[in-house]
């Protein structure tokens, strides 16, 4: 059987069970789970585009998508088109984004030839997605986690700036607010030096008012994020 057949033989038989048991949706080379805050986890399989018909080399993508980033996304660049959800972003789109492969966790792909044995590959792709990216992303739904993600300065996606960016977004809705202040200084010392994007000091004032915004809800500004309020009651 042709490598690109035996592709899609992986997708059906292996991927897409394991993934509807988890809670996923979708098909093919693109799957999501939804979080009741809005927010999406993101699994994309990505094809090498040298793929010829008796070589296939694909890795996984791997995201979580923010609904609170995605609104605030939305404000700056309404002509991006009419995804409404976070799960129809693209995932570098997302504060969570990272690519695992065969080295589970390194940035690894796997090849599948013409004529081959699929099974080590197909035992190779469900360890990594059962034990390794489907435990990340499901720690990683709420907004909280991810803030602790974003508070990495060793991440190596988003960039440092962009890092900082979608922290403040989250912050700025959630707190708490001396986090937030701490983030909104980094962010101003880096216009004096490289303002980039161009409007990254209108960003710091913008999420100075969102966060007097948030603050005027009472006491609702004062939980966790995506958290239950009768939760925080107890």
């Amino acid at each position: 059987m042709q490598a690109r057949h035996l592709f899609w033989v992986l997708l059906r038989d292996q991927v897409g069970p394991l993934l509807r048991a988890e809670g996923f949706r979708g098909s093919g080379q693109s799957w999501r789970l939804e979080h009741p805050s809005g927010n999406a986890a993101l699994i994309r399989v990505q094809r090498s585009r040298w793929n010829t018909a008796d070589s296939v080399q694909f890795t996984i993508n791997l995201a979580v998508a923010s609904k609170v980033v995605w609104d605030w996304q939305l404000t700056r660049e309404p002509g991006r088109g009419p995804a409404a959800r976070p799960s129809a972003l693209y995932a570098n789109d997302c504060p969570l984004w990272r690519r695992i492969g065969a080295g589970l966790g390194e940035d690894g792909w796997w090849t599948i030839t013409t004529g081959m044995r699929l099974e080590p590959v197909a035992a190779s792709v469900v360890e990594a997605l059962r034990g390794r990216a489907i435990p990340l992303l499901g720690d990683h739904l709420t907004d909280a986690a991810l803030c602790q993600w974003l508070d990495d300065p060793q991440l190596g996606w988003p960039t440092d700036t962009w890092r900082l960016i979608y922290l403040s977004v989250l912050l700025a809705t959630h707190g708490p607010r001396r986090r937030l202040d701490q983030v909104l200084e980094q962010l101003q010392a880096r216009v004096a030096h490289d303002p980039r994007p161009p409007w990254l000091a209108e960003h710091v004032t913008d999420m100075r008012q969102r966060a007097l915004a948030a603050a005027g809800g009472g006491a609702s500004a004062a939980r966790p994020p995506n958290t239950n309020p009768a939760d925080a009651a107890t």
